[in-house]
């Protein structure tokens, strides 16, 4: 019996994160930074860009995870881009503010992963 056609978006996603998924360890947290990351603060801190009381919080907010974001783009105008849409839609996505620009608001795919959701993790 022949395996079912696993849908468009599932695909595309899969395809665009193999690449990723061998640079997924360099999101983990770590113990110390590294020469590259002392480099990176010291010269920023240099920059003055906030307040010297903020820079702390900065740094963490550039450590955190950004949200898994894709786009759907429809060349063919078949009706493709309207089924794809309500593909990632059922995924739990959102649409964003730039044309064609979606989200899993909030979630890193490692997030994703941990929290074992086999209906989205065939799509990561």
């Amino acid at each position: 019996m022949a395996k079912p056609a696993q849908p468009a978006l599932q695909r595309a996603a899969k395809a665009a994160t193999t690449a990723g998924e061998a640079h997924a360890s360099s999101n983990a947290p770590k113990e110390k930074p590294t020469a590259g990351e002392q480099r990176f603060e010291a010269y920023y801190a240099q920059q003055h860009l906030v307040p010297a009381p903020e820079f702390a919080k900065l740094l963490e907010a550039l450590r955190k995870p950004l949200p898994i974001t894709f786009r759907i783009f429809d060349a063919t105008r078949d009706g493709t881009c309207a089924r794809l849409e309500a593909e990632a839609r059922a995924l739990g996505a959102t649409r964003l503010q730039a044309k064609g620009a979606w989200t899993f608001a909030g979630e890193a795919r490692r997030e994703l992963r941990a929290q074992g959701d086999k209906t989205r993790d065939g799509a990561l």
